[in-house]
């Protein structure tokens, strides 16, 4: 049964879901964040792992008593980090709020004193409760002309360009050394030196691969292209001399890619198109000449690596000179081999993006026409839904995050979430931190609490934006469980590490389904990128070869698994080798695996006419067929984990259980225990509590409030979460048709079968509502109170 909630910015959660001891205050109290091992860790050794929230714009910069209000807030949910997103922006607030002065006295130069004293203020009560934040740099920045730039820049915010264009970098580096040095009135420290900055980023979503296609239409940016074009003219020659190398070098079988006006001494061979927010794919089975050249795409792939590369190291040395100690991130969205290796070269942090039921199109400010794709996580198979793209935005986060999680490199999700669109989204929550855990990952950090800077100008009783989640019942209601599992570890590291690897052919070219081996693997085992140059000679328990071209030496691999999609062993397609690279690695006592290739000894092999009828249909599922076979044939996984059934996969760690065939997410550790999606009407098993649920779907998620393992706690608490939203909200199949009504969540209904003296009802901070009553049967009877329980607490 659906009720009525209300949820504030501003009340401190209390009792059993305050989660506040999960922080050790102040911020900075071990020390700096520092690299170790590949993972964050503090100055006197104590890992260092962040969840929190993004707070972009004027929510980063708010009213000194919501500042205050926001801390506690995060605070006693347990969030440990907030992301200083966007303090660069123009027209995110209906006033101008930002650490820029874009006033006729500052005109874009200088900060803006009366909001850094905010931000300042803020990050001081931030520090004091043991809220770390990361700093962005250059994130939507709107770049001004004041009689010293050669051209002026269009008056949005731009991305690619300000990779490029020397003088825009230069801005970037002034802003830097103004906004970092500084010095917080309220801490005494700059950002350069205060323990509580855990991570600086350069710059937000942002490549020389491509761009927010919207911006193209902008008159003004016309001369930046035409610079890029030049540039790109000025690699070829300094590559090939002369034209007519350049033509030899982009012909195949006679055919010649290079159009017959082009010429790079001239400046007019063309450059391949943008990809919108991620590196553009490009298929080697269906084009030759013109712009869709693979030889062209590779060519271009170099030059848009050399500006990525030369654009970060002088951003990150500017940085560091000026003696920043946190570490530094280059970008945070990272889509693409080329993109991945050359935004990574310089950084000690890799982060990354990802987004699942993302609305995309319509007014954003009603709700109407916008589109959800409106897949619910738990019931989707991720080998079914694996993009390369940042659209279509219904991949898993996992998939969509795999690729840039780097061997040796931190690895934080700077932004994410699963939008309150589908009314049964709180699955998300949880499934990101197991995961995250198993990856041994470092940091969640949720796109967004609020941009706001005003908390008592906040609805609190129906969500007017999905972007601000500081009232979505599914993220506020689990965010306690997801921060405790994912800070204490209570899900283990996987036992096996995948190394993907891509040798240097390979980041010349991007299959359009390069990501089909992270709607498996990862879901298992710990998945690693590799960059081996021509040959692998790292020590994971499985290579993955990245399956673009015929090449790369294995040969050192303990074991492999081996594709191709393309016959050719280089990107530019000069050398034609069939299938010999393949029959090469097929290894010794090779069995046939019906319609898709061998498994031998130490050696899977994809056949090169299988791969297109597996990738095709953008079904994966043979793809996990074969190489679940090949890993229990070699003993890295146990018959009862990898796919232990068809549309079931589980760690092999064994703690956690993804059955989307039936719709049912769970984790099962020693100290947290998770059920989320369909119950079926059968009980469900939570370490000593059995919940028998009424509901058609819900989460629970079952902790310990007393630092001991469920089987031993004498207090425990259920995070509970069920459908929820506005109860107006309008639909046309996926297509919004505005948001309306109130907010609501559905209570749990059905009994708890747990040996306790009393059982109670709490609201969304974490007050009692009510003492839950026993049936006849001495259950624990949920669902009787007028308020809606998010949850209940257990006195054992």
């Amino acid at each position: 049964m659906n009720k009525y909630i209300k949820i504030d910015a501003a009340t401190e959660a209390v009792g059993a879901l305050n989660f506040s001891h999960l922080l050790d205050a102040p911020a900075g109290c071990h020390g700096q964040t520092i690299v170790k091992d590949g993972s964050l860790y503090f100055e006197d050794g104590k890992r260092a792992r962040f969840v929190g929230f993004n707070i972009p714009a004027g929510g980063m910069m708010p009213k000194k008593e919501t500042a205050e209000a926001y801390a506690k807030r995060l605070a006693s949910m347990g969030c440990n980090v907030v992301r200083l997103h966007a303090e660069d922006s123009v027209g995110w607030n209906k006033e101008i709020i930002s650490t820029i002065d874009y006033s006729e006295e500052g005109k874009g130069r200088k900060l803006q004193d009366e909001y850094m004293d905010r931000l300042f203020y803020f990050v001081a009560e931030l520090k004091k409760r043991g809220i770390y934040v990361q700093v962005d740099l250059h994130c939507y920045r709107v770049f001004t002309n004041t009689g010293d730039l050669k051209v002026t820049p269009p008056k949005m915010q731009v991305k690619a360009m300000s990779i490029f264009n020397q003088e825009l970098i230069d801005l970037q580096k002034e802003y830097a050394t103004q906004y970092l040095s500084a010095v917080n009135p309220y801490t005494g420290m700059s950002f350069l030196e205060d323990p509580v900055v855990m991570c600086i980023q350069i710059t937000n979503e942002n490549s020389a691969f491509w761009v927010n296609v919207a911006e193209l239409g902008n008159p003004d940016r016309a001369p930046y292209e035409e610079e890029r074009k030049l540039r790109f003219n000025a690699f070829l020659l300094k590559k090939y001399g002369t034209r007519e190398a350049l033509a030899e070098a982009w012909t195949r079988n006679g055919e010649c890619a290079l159009m017959a006006y082009e010429d790079p001494e001239k400046g007019t061979v063309e450059p391949i198109e943008y990809g919108d927010y991620a590196q553009p794919y490009r298929d080697h089975r269906e084009y030759w000449v013109g712009l869709q050249s693979p030889a062209r795409y590779a060519d271009y792939m170099e030059y848009g690596m050399e500006l990525n590369m030369h654009y970060y190291k002088e951003m990150i040395d500017h940085v560091r000179s000026l003696g920043a100690k946190a570490p530094i991130n280059g970008c945070n969205l990272l889509h693409g081999i080329a993109d991945i290796y050359s935004s990574t070269r310089e950084i000690d942090v890799a982060e990354n993006n990802a987004y699942y039921n993302h609305p995309m199109g319509g007014d954003f400010a009603t709700g109407m026409g916008i589109r959800y794709t409106w897949h619910e996580n738990v019931k989707t198979d991720p080998r079914k839904t694996t993009y390369s793209v940042f659209e279509i935005r219904d991949n898993h986060h996992l998939q969509q995050l795999g690729g840039a999680a780097l061997k040796n490199t931190p690895y934080i999700v700077s932004e994410w979430n699963e939008y309150g669109g589908m009314p049964f989204h709180s699955t998300a929550y949880l499934m990101q931190a197991a995961y995250a855990c198993l990856q041994n990952w470092d940091g969640l950090i949720l796109y967004s609490f609020i941009g706001e800077d005003d908390h008592t100008k906040l609805a609190d009783d129906y969500i007017w934006s999905v972007y601000s989640i500081y009232n979505d019942p599914s993220a506020i209601g689990q965010f306690g469980a997801m921060a405790t599992i994912f800070l204490n570890g209570d899900v283990k590291e996987a036992k096996r590490i995948i190394d993907m690897c891509f040798t240097d052919e390979d980041m010349k070219m991007l299959p359009e389904n390069y990501k089909m081996p992270y709607g498996f693997l990862p879901f298992v085992s710990k998945t690693r990128t590799v960059f081996v140059g021509d040959k692998y000679a790292d020590d994971g328990d499985l290579a993955v070869n990245g399956g673009f071209a015929s090449n790369g030496d294995y040969s050192a691999a303990k074991k492999a698994l081996i594709y191709a999609r393309s016959p050719y062993a280089d990107a530019m397609q000069h050398e034609y080798i069939g299938s010999a690279f393949l029959d090469a690695n097929r290894g010794e006592n090779a069995e046939i695996f019906p319609n898709i290739g061998t498994i031998s000894d130490t050696r899977a092999v994809i056949d090169l006419d299988k791969i297109d009828g597996i990738e095709r249909m953008t079904d994966y599922t043979g793809f996990s067929r074969f190489a679940d076979a090949a890993m229990k044939k070699w003993g890295l996984w146990d018959e009862n984990v990898g796919l232990v059934d068809i549309d079931h996969f589980v760690s092999d760690t064994g703690e956690i259980s993804y059955n989307f065939g039936k719709g049912q997410f769970s984790i099962d550790t020693e100290t947290a225990a998770v059920f989320s999606g369909y119950a079926y009407g059968k009980p469900v098993k939570l370490g000593p509590v059995t919940a028998n649920i009424k509901n058609e779907k819900m989460t629970f998620s079952l902790l310990p409030r007393d630092n001991k393992k469920l089987s031993e706690s004498k207090h425990m608490v259920i995070l509970a979460t069920g459908n929820t939203g506005n109860d107006g909200n309008k639909w046309a199949g996926d297509i919004s048709l505005g948001f309306g009504g109130k907010l609501a969540v559905e209570d749990p209904e059905g009994t708890l079968e747990v040996d306790a003296k009393e059982v109670y009802a709490l609201d969304i901070y974490g007050n009692r509502l009510y003492a839950l009553t026993k049936d006849a049967d001495g259950r624990f009877v949920m669902g009787t109170g007028e308020a809606a329980a998010l949850g209940f607490e257990i006195i054992r």
